[in-house]
């Protein structure tokens, strides 16, 4: 059995569509729904009905399976590939840290011995006239393999001319609920007793990698592609490699989160600071606030200094570089890939063109390419359509910036009414409180945000008609990644605090005083907010990854009124398979990364502790989607791919973004260049920095029933700025300049230096290149 299309029938819901309808094509699409197996069986596949009665559903399952003829001829046709030599690879150790540990004789407990390792071939494009020259040909059973049929199968129905296939009686027509490649064997691993060379390769996967017992052993490529396909074993091995690469930064951001702390003892800042008591008062945060004493920021100072010194300044520097080599290196690990799983041939060319895409085109157009004609969307169709999008997509991007100066004016209301109450030490944490509760508040509306935008955005892409598979991820990818990283980082930056004004002059928001930076600095604020959002979207990722696909199951059998545990044991394969979760694709998963990857490099000067979160989280990952698609998902189609897709281009985007926006908040945000200038013009060892930091509220403040205070700022007593600030914002651009410039053409010597394709897989490729013309050769 290939394949499984299910289509379900209510029975109390059928009995009265079909005494109620008065033409026989509106029963429940009957009619639409014999004429489409009639098409399938023309097509040459095999076919067996099942039908299984429950208490309110009728089950039809389709079990269709190919001959070998039929296979061969659609074979050719839709590119797949035959095995023609076996590959031997000399570097049969594909981790760096494998190949290391080898050199240096050490071994290797990250290693484990999987049975049943695939085999690997030189492949060629199959022809029916070259039958005789593939390997394997004689065994009609095993020449194709599971994927190679699944996906033979799945066009096969995909592109069936009546209605354009099952995936328009799916989406348009009421008519199928699903199809599915089926599992091969139950997922748990089997009885004692049984030898390894027994067990299926489902079981295997579950027994060596999806169990935690193996969360420190490298993943069985290799299986998963035999499983799963090229596509989804890509994604495996990016999370996999992303993952190790964040043990390096992980380890430096713990180690300059370390000499933080202890550099905290030395600063002297922090202690003329702690140790003022009432030297220093300051002005109110609001109109009907009191004075307060700097002295009581001490503790949220203190807090500052561990993301806020120099060692953050070459952490940042690091990252830049890190990031840069990340990058360049996944490109020769999935070259090296891609060549042992035989997909340097594929081309996105190849790809067929989308039902949906199909259906909707009014016109034909000759494929440049091919030369033959094929369906077309006129392209003023299209732009009116991508307008409409566009004009939607504006709206929720209006929404969000809503919601975010929402939260703003909440953070700044809490903090007035949290200033003006009697406590004083509830009003010292008046800015903490305000940021956290505003950050939790922030971070429930974004996970709702994104869950509706997230669907919004697939269909405002399929009303876009994208023409292949490939296109309309990509462009899903980019729109949704466009949303949320304008509904978050909008929010972290901040950037309304650069018009806060001074004592009478104080900038405002809708009539309402603008929220000041806390006593410890902006810097620290953003530390807190990328923690609380990274925290909280680790822990909402995961548990609904794990908890909806088993309350789609407990659902589906719900529906089909199979609870008892007897029935489940009397249950065929396809019947299991259809109790679990439609598999939806990866575009959550990249989206997922991407965002983190975001996260660990744009804002890595505020928070270095971010890659220690990230390498948690995915270690964790791993382990969840493994145990996803094994146990809670039905089986996607094992597609072929080159690459991971636009998420590459978009993290390569962010790897130049790394370097400007790490500038920009070591300039300004952090005290790192003031404390440089100050050191340079008047005391290296910082005394009397504190004093030199707070100015004199204007004297037309003053006349207005006030007492005398200071305020953090670079003003003189008429509020104009110093000679002092307008030096230190000419180092500021000198700094940003001067740091982007330097690392952006570093990362260019380093993309030009290091090849994308290492040379043994280009000596490889052109060796399988030579290998299968001369096979073919008759």
């Amino acid at each position: 059995i290939d394949f499984i299309i299910v289509r379900e029938e209510d029975r109390e819901k059928e009995r009265k569509r079909r005494a109620t309808a008065k033409k026989p094509s509106k029963i429940y699409g009957y009619i639409w729904w014999k004429r489409y197996l009639r098409n399938i069986k023309k097509a040459g596949l095999l076919t067996e009905e099942e039908v299984k009665i429950g208490k309110r559903k009728i089950i039809h399952f389709i079990k269709l399976s190919a001959p070998f003829d039929v296979l061969c001829c659609f074979a050719e046709e839709f590119n797949i590939q035959a095995p023609i030599q076996k590959k031997v690879f000399p570097f049969s150790e594909t981790a760096w840290s494998s190949r290391l540990l080898k050199k240096l004789h050490c071994p290797n407990i990250f290693s484990e011995e999987v049975p049943q390792k695939p085999l690997t071939f030189y492949m060629c494009l199959f022809r029916c006239s070259k039958l005789n020259k593939f390997l394997g040909y004689e065994d009609h059973d095993t020449f194709f393999t599971h994927l190679q049929r699944h996906r033979i199968v799945f066009l096969l129905i995909l592109f069936q001319p009546y209605q354009y296939g099952v995936d328009n009686l799916i989406t348009t027509l009421p008519v199928i609920n699903t199809s599915f490649p089926t599992h091969t064997g139950p997922r748990l691993n089997p009885q004692e007793g049984v030898l390894p060379e027994e067990m299926s390769t489902r079981q295997i996967l579950y027994r060596y990698w999806a169990q935690w017992g193996n969360c420190c052993r490298y993943q069985p490529f290799d299986h998963i592609r035999q499983y799963f396909g090229e596509k989804i074993t890509l994604y495996f091995a990016w999370l996999g490699f992303y993952t190790a690469w964040l043990i390096p930064a992980a380890i430096m951001g713990v180690l300059v989160f370390a000499y933080g702390a202890v550099a905290l003892y030395e600063d002297v800042p922090v202690e003329e600071l702690c140790s003022s008591k009432d030297a220093y008062i300051m002005c109110p945060h609001c109109e009907d606030c009191d004075l307060w004493i700097l002295s009581t920021s001490c503790p949220m100072v203190k807090l500052n200094q561990l993301t806020d010194h120099t060692g953050v300044v070459f952490y940042s520097v690091f990252i830049s570089f890190w990031v840069m080599l990340l990058l360049k290196f996944w490109k020769r690990t999935n070259a090296s890939l891609t060549y042992r799983w035989s997909c340097t041939e594929y081309k996105k060319s190849e790809e067929l063109l989308l039902p949906d895409y199909v259906r909707r085109a009014t016109t034909k157009k000759k494929n440049p390419i091919t030369g033959v004609s094929e369906p077309h969307i006129p392209a003023q169709t299209r732009f009116l359509n991508i307008l409409s999008s566009s004009a939607i997509i504006i709206t929720m991007l209006c929404v969000a910036v809503i919601f975010v100066v929402s939260v703003i004016l909440y953070r700044c209301i809490i903090s007035m009414v949290i200033y003006t109450s009697s406590s004083d030490q509830l009003s010292s944490q008046a800015p903490l409180i305000a940021n956290i509760t505003g950050t939790v508040i922030y971070l429930v509306l974004l996970m709702f945000m994104e869950q509706l935008y997230t669907s919004l955005g697939f269909h405002l892409t399929r009303w876009g008609k994208c023409h292949t598979h490939s296109f309309f991820s990509g462009t899903v990818a980019i729109s949704i990644y466009i949303y949320i990283y304008i509904y978050i980082y909008i929010y972290i930056t901040l950037v309304y605090r650069l018009f806060l004004g001074y004592p009478g002059h104080y900038g405002t928001m809708f009539g309402i005083r603008v929220e000041e930076c806390s006593p410890g600095g902006c810097l620290m604020e953003l530390t807190q907010g990328l923690l609380i959002i990274m925290i909280g979207r680790m822990i909402f990722n995961n548990s609904f990854e794990v908890i909806y696909p088993k309350l789609v199951s407990f659902s589906n059998r719900k529906r089909m009124g199979l609870n008892s545990n007897s029935k489940q044991m009397e249950e065929k394969p396809w019947e299991k398979d259809h109790k679990l979760a439609p598999f939806t694709g990866l575009i959550y998963e990249y989206l997922e990364l991407v965002l983190q990857f975001g996260f660990i490099t744009i804002f890595v000067a505020a928070f270095p502790l971010a890659p220690l979160l990230a390498l948690l989280n995915n270690w964790i990952e791993i382990r969840l989607d493994a145990q996803k698609l094994l146990c809670n998902h039905q089986r996607p189609i094992g597609d072929r791919v080159q690459d991971i897709g636009i998420c590459f281009h978009i993290m390569e985007w962010l790897a130049k973004v790394t370097a400007i926006s790490n500038a920009c908040l070591l300039a300004l945000t952090s005290e790192f260049l003031p404390r440089r200038l100050y050191m340079f013009l008047y005391d290296r060892t910082l005394q009397g920095y504190v004093n030199f930091t707070l100015a004199y509220a204007p004297e037309e403040y003053l006349q207005q029933n006030h007492r005398p205070c200071r305020y953090q700022s670079f003003r003189d007593q008429k509020g104009d700025f110093t000679l002092f600030y307008w030096y230190l914002l000419a180092m500021r651009l000198a700094f940003i300049i001067l740091f982007e410039h330097t690392i952006l053409f570093l990362q260019q010597l380093i993309d030009c230096a290091i090849a994308d394709i290492p040379d043994s897989v280009k000596l490889k490729r052109q060796k399988e290149q030579y290998m299968a013309k001369t096979t073919m050769r008759d």
